[in-house]
């Protein structure tokens, strides 16, 4: 796959993985994906602040960067460019990649050294969107499987300085600090 299309894709990969959730239905408000009306009271005041909003996340509940933090600026600016679009191409004319700083000729002391690979276009391209996890760390009601049943008192959730709190605890944390009795049949029923 050509590198141009790879560029075409990766706002639609961003807009499916991260921002779908909320701009597919208008969820709190959220322009619709290619809804004109409503994408064009905000590009009024123009695509920078645009970006400038979607980079600081707004007061109904959007996150900064729709939760994506390893987008730069100018990967957003595609992404919402893309929304405001419909997904057709721009309407603006994108400025083409810089191209890549050129190779300076090596000194003759390191003329023994082999000269580094080149840097192919393909490794400057946007990075593969991140998982599921990382997207709604936002939202501690979309935490992976492996979060979800922690302990009250690390849920984050719970007051920890609450006593009702500490009673919440799994039977093998609230019972450690008790002193063993040799009463009984000696099966830990706890396990």
């Amino acid at each position: 796959m050509g590198t141009a299309q790879a560029q075409d894709k990766a706002p639609k990969a961003v807009y499916e993985t991260s921002c779908a959730g909320c701009h597919a239905s208008g969820v709190l408000d959220a322009p619709k994906f290619g809804d004109a009306a409503a994408w064009g009271a905000r590009a009024k005041v123009g695509m920078p602040a645009l970006v400038k909003s979607a980079a600081a996340g707004t007061a109904k509940g959007m996150p900064p960067r729709g939760g994506r933090t390893d987008l730069n600026d100018a990967q957003l600016r595609a992404v919402i460019e893309y929304m405001v679009a419909g997904g057709a191409a721009p309407a603006t004319a994108r400025a083409p990649a810089p191209a890549p700083a050129p190779v300076a000729a090596p000194a003759p002391a390191a003329a023994a050294a082999p000269p580094p690979p080149p840097v192919s276009v393909a490794a400057n391209a946007a990075p593969a969107p991140a998982s599921g996890a990382e997207v709604n760390a936002f939202n501690r009601l979309l935490k992976p499987l492996g979060r979800v049943n922690r302990p009250a008192v690390e849920s984050g959730i719970h007051d920890p300085t609450n006593d009702m709190t500490l009673q919440l605890q799994p039977p093998s944390v609230a019972f450690t600090g008790l002193p063993r009795s040799m009463a009984g049949n000696h099966i830990d029923w706890v396990k």
